[in-house]
C-alpha cells in the first residue's frame, strides 16, 4: 500500500491566498518608467512610495515637481539597520536622503548645500545638526551612501568615508527615502535602493 500523498501550503504563496504574504524587505528603484508629473509610483520591487510634496519621473529620474515645506518621498523597508544610497542626476541645494523616517517630527536626513553635506536628527518637531563635512556635497553622478547599525550612522561618498556618528534617536524606524531642496528645482536622483542589513 502506497504512503499518502501530502501537499503543504507556503506561507504567502499565490496559490493559498488565505494565508499572510510575507514582509517585503528593503526596497531598490531604477526610476526606469514613464514620465509622470504627479506619482512617483513604486520600487521596482513594488514598494508604495509615499511622498510629501508631489514626485515625479522625468526621463528616468525622480524628482519633487510641486509642494512646498519638508519634501520627502519615503519607502517602507521593514528594517531600520542597513544602508540607504542614492546616484545624484541633478544637484540643488537641500537635496538629500532621509532615513529612519517614523514620521515629519522625527527623523534623520542629510542634506547638501554650499559645498558641503550636513547629517541632521530631528526628534519632537526640532531638527538639529549633527556634523558638517566641507566639501562633501555631491556632483551629478556622485553617489550618496548612509549605512545605519544600531545607534552607528555612516555617510560616504562614492565608497568613501566622509563621517562615522552616534545617533541613538529614532534607531526602529523603518521608512527611508529621498529629499528635496525646493519643488520643481534642480534636483534629481537616478537610482536608488535600501538594503537591509
Amino acid at each position: 500500500m502506497s504512503a499518502p500523498i501530502r501537499i503543504f501550503w507556503l506561507p504567502g504563496s499565490s496559490t493559498n491566498p488565505a494565508l499572510p504574504k510575507l514582509k517585503s524587505y528593503g526596497w531598490t528603484d531604477s526610476f526606469d518608467r514613464p514620465n509622470a508629473a504627479t506619482t512617483l509610483g513604486s520600487t521596482d520591487n513594488g514598494v508604495a512610495w509615499v511622498p510629501s510634496g508631489t514626485w515625479g519621473i522625468s526621463s528616468g529620474a525622480a524628482y519633487c515637481a510641486a509642494g512646498s515645506g519638508s519634501l520627502y518621498a519615503v519607502a517602507e523597508a521593514n528594517a531600520a539597520d542597513g544602508a540607504i544610497e542614492a546616484q545624484i542626476g541633478g544637484v540643488e541645494d537641500y537635496g538629500g536622503l532621509m532615513f529612519r523616517y517614523a514620521d515629519d517630527s522625527n527623523r534623520l536626513f542629510v542634506n547638501w548645500q554650499g559645498g558641503g553635506i550636513h547629517l541632521y536628527k530631528r526628534v519632537a518637531g526640532v531638527s538639529t545638526k549633527v556634523i558638517t563635512v566641507a566639501g562633501g556635497a555631491p556632483a551629478i553622478g556622485d553617489t550618496i551612501r548612509v549605512e545605519l547599525s544600531g545607534s552607528t550612522v555612516v555617510v560616504k561618498k562614492n565608497g568613501a568615508t566622509l563621517t562615522t556618528q552616534t545617533i541613538t534617536e529614532n534607531a526602529t524606524a523603518t521608512k527611508h527615502g529621498l529629499l528635496a531642496g525646493t519643488a520643481a528645482g534642480a534636483g534629481r536622483f537616478l537610482k536608488a535602493s535600501f538594503t537591509p542589513a
